[in-house]
């Protein structure tokens, strides 16, 4: 199998001799170290998108600035029949940091329904099926994660600070929003049950200690079944990029009909270690994200936790281990050795009756 293959048969639970390791291609480090990982066979997992949003009757403007620190920024202005609204993102390695959300006060609820009411989406897949084989044998295409509709709006539009203001005071116009996000959703997994994608992510980024078992239960877990059921329908995988303490999400995840765990961190960084995962979740993958901060202590300890990890997994097929959070800049040294030791394991197939 090739390691793109590997990788497919991990979600499926079907044993292909290795364990396969991923890398995000936000966080290829270029160069000769970026040849070597490819040699030594990573699979690029690509970021990439199904369809393209449009906002008719919404005008859009676009402007980049210089921040007061010196550093690039880019204003995004929508003009809507309701108001005006702007984001500000600020471009680092890989990835935007959002430093002005949509929702800037009570007064900002009218433009961003008439904003949210606007949005179209239009496929196309041929840009997709162009980043699916960026490396041939070697990579697979990821559509942007579809959030449930709380996260949406306390991740994307306003922020934990505000959402927990307005949570408390505007609580039924937080609910108004949070259904023109689930319409939205809607529309997006129509196309994406439609696409060519293989690999899809619902809900991430979910702070368990922000947000609460009662409020996952009642508000994200309905939001994934949803999409779970439609894009199963359509021969997708389906999985969840839980990247924190999964520790009190365990018992409600278990409940899902998700296939794999996406950029799952386990202990240092995290509070729950892949055996208690594997354990917790016999029927899906663990797309484990090795934690960043061990990178910072150096290629041993890289190797021994690494080792750990794999013991842990005890032969399972239903593991991947990869780099999808950032490494430290100075510690880039780790990656070809984590990458080898993980090619080098050979992992013991259970053999039958075997109750691993």
């Amino acid at each position: 199998m090739n390691p793109r293959e590997q990788v497919f048969a991990a979600l499926a639970g079907q044993p292909s001799g290795h364990v396969p390791f991923v890398i995000w291609d936000n966080k290829l480090p270029g160069g000769q170290l970026e040849a070597q990982l490819l040699r030594l066979g990573v699979c690029v997992t690509v970021k990439s998108s199904v369809a393209c949003l449009e906002t008719p009757g919404v005008e859009v403007r676009v402007e980049e600035f210089q921040g007061s620190d010196g550093a690039r920024r880019i204003r995004r202005m929508y003009s809507t029949a309701a108001g005006e609204l702007s984001t500000v993102h600020r471009p680092m390695p890989g990835t935007l940091w959002q430093e002005k959300r949509l929702f800037g006060g009570p007064q900002d609820y009218d433009a961003i329904e008439a904003f949210l009411a606007s949005w179209r989406f239009r496929p196309d897949f041929a840009h997709f099926e162009k980043d699916d084989q960026r490396f041939p044998g070697q990579s697979f295409a990821r559509p942007a994660t579809l959030r449930s509709p709380m996260q949406d709006v306390a991740y994307e539009l306003m922020g934990i600070e505000s959402f927990a203001v307005e949570w408390a005071e505007n609580r039924s116009r937080v609910l108004r929003l949070m259904d023109l996000c689930a319409a939205n959703a809607e529309k997006q997994v129509d196309i994406l049950a439609r696409s060519p994608a293989k690999y899809v992510v619902v809900d991430g980024n979910t702070d368990v200690h922000t947000v609460g078992p009662e409020r996952f239960e009642r508000y994200y877990l309905p939001h994934i079944d949803m999409c779970c059921r439609a894009l199963h329908a359509a021969g997708k995988f389906v999985g969840s990029h839980l990247d924190g303490d999964n520790r009190l999400l365990a018992p409600l995840i278990a409940r899902t009909q998700l296939d794999f765990i996406e950029s799952f961190t386990p202990p240092p960084d995290c509070d729950f270690s892949v055996a208690d995962a594997l354990a917790a979740w016999p029927n899906k993958t663990l797309v484990v994200n090795f934690p960043s901060s061990l990178h910072l202590f150096g290629v041993e300890r890289v190797r021994a936790a690494t080792a750990d990890i794999l013991a842990q997994a005890r032969g399972s097929s239903k593991i991947v281990v990869g780099i999808i959070e950032n490494v430290p800049e100075a510690a880039r040294q780790t990656m070809a050795p984590l990458v080898s030791l993980v090619a080098e394991y050979q992992p013991q197939v259970p053999s039958r009756g075997d109750p691993r």
